[in-house]
C-alpha cells in the first residue's frame, strides 16, 4: 500500500505562496490524480534538490529567473517557461538572487500521465517556452482556489483544469529557434513592462521609447506572438486593475479613472464598458457593492 512520502513537499524558502493539498497518497491505478499544487514567490536563497520524487511535477515560471538541473543537465529559467518532472527524476531549481521566481506548480500521478505529456509536446528532460502564458497563470489560480474549496466533486474538477492545461500547451509552445531569438526576447521584455507599468504608461509609443524599438516593430512582435496588439493588453490591464479598484477600494468612479491614468471619467466609462460589457456603475451594482 502506497504511503505518503517524507520527501520535502514544500520548500522552506519562501517569501509568500499559497497552496493546496488534496489526497497524498501516490496512486498506480487512477488515470489521473492532482495531489497538490500552489504558486510561490521565492526568497533569494530559494533550493529544491531531491534524489526522487513519487509525483510528476508541473511548473510554470511567471517572473524572475533561476536554473534548473534534471540529472546531468542544466538549463536557464525564464519567465514563460513551463518544465516537468518525474517520479525518481534527480532534480535542483534555484533561482537568481537578484530576481527571484514568482512560478506556480502542481504534483500529480495517474495511469495516464506519460501519455498526458507525450501529447502535449512537453520535453520531459528540458523546459519549454510558451508564446502566451497569462492563459495559464489563470489555469493555476483557478487550480488553486478549486483546491481549496472542498468541495464533492473539487479532486474531479482539479484534474479537469489540469487537462485542460496539457491541452492548451501544444497550441503556445515555442519552437526552440524561436524561444531563444532576440525577436521573441524584446517581445518579452516590452511586455513585462507593459505588465508592471501599466498604470502609468499612456500609450504603446512610451514602451517602444523605453525598449529603444520603432513602434511598428513592437506591433509586429505582438502580432507574431500574441492574440492582441499591445495596446490591447495596455487597455486590458488598466480596465482588470480599475475593477478590482472598485469592488475591493470602493473609489468613486473619477477617482478609479485617475488611478488608472484616464483624465475624462466619461472616456474611462467608455473603455471599461468596451471591456467588461458594464459601465463601472453597474459593474459595481452587478458586484453588490450598492
Amino acid at each position: 500500500m502506497p504511503s505518503i512520502p517524507d520527501n520535502e513537499l514544500i520548500s522552506g524558502h519562501i517569501d509568500k505562496g499559497k497552496y493546496f493539498f488534496l489526497n497524498l497518497l501516490p496512486s498506480d491505478t487512477l488515470p489521473m490524480v492532482v495531489h497538490y499544487g500552489g504558486r510561490e514567490h521565492c526568497e533569494p536563497d530559494y533550493r529544491v534538490e531531491r534524489d526522487g520524487f513519487p509525483y510528476q511535477t508541473l511548473e510554470f515560471v511567471v517572473d524572475g529567473k533561476g536554473r534548473l538541473t534534471l540529472g546531468r543537465d542544466s538549463y536557464t529559467l525564464l519567465p514563460g517557461m513551463v518544465y516537468t518532472y518525474g517520479p525518481n527524476d534527480s532534480h535542483l531549481i534555484t533561482t537568481d538572487p537578484e530576481a527571484p521566481m514568482f512560478k506556480y506548480f502542481v504534483c500529480f500521478g495517474g495511469l495516464d500521465v506519460g501519455e498526458w505529456i507525450n501529447r502535449s509536446g512537453l520535453s520531459p528532460t528540458a523546459p519549454v517556452m510558451m508564446a502566451q502564458s497569462r492563459w495559464i497563470a489563470s489555469v493555476f489560480d483557478q487550480l488553486i482556489d478549486c483546491g481549496n474549496s472542498r468541495l464533492p466533486d473539487t479532486a474531479e474538477i482539479c484534474e479537469m483544469l489540469l487537462r485542460l492545461i496539457f491541452k492548451r500547451v501544444p497550441h503556445d509552445m515555442l519552437p526552440e529557434i524561436d524561444a531563444a531569438s532576440p525577436a521573441f526576447q524584446t517581445y518579452q521584455s516590452c511586455r513585462r513592462r507593459i505588465e508592471h507599468e501599466c498604470l502609468t504608461l499612456q500609450s504603446v509609443s512610451e514602451v517602444a521609447q523605453c525598449e529603444h524599438v520603432d513602434p511598428a516593430y513592437l506591433s509586429r512582435l505582438f502580432k507574431r506572438y500574441a492574440h492582441e496588439t499591445p495596446y490591447q493588453l495596455l487597455l486590458r490591464l488598466k480596465m482588470d486593475y480599475a475593477a478590482a479598484i472598485l469592488i475591493d477600494e470602493h473609489k468613486s468612479v473619477k477617482e478609479t479613472a485617475a488611478q488608472v491614468g484616464f483624465q475624462d471619467p466619461y472616456h474611462f466609462s467608455r473603455v471599461f464598458k468596451s471591456k467588461h460589457g458594464l459601465s463601472p456603475m453597474q459593474f459595481v451594482k452587478e458586484a453588490g457593492r450598492q
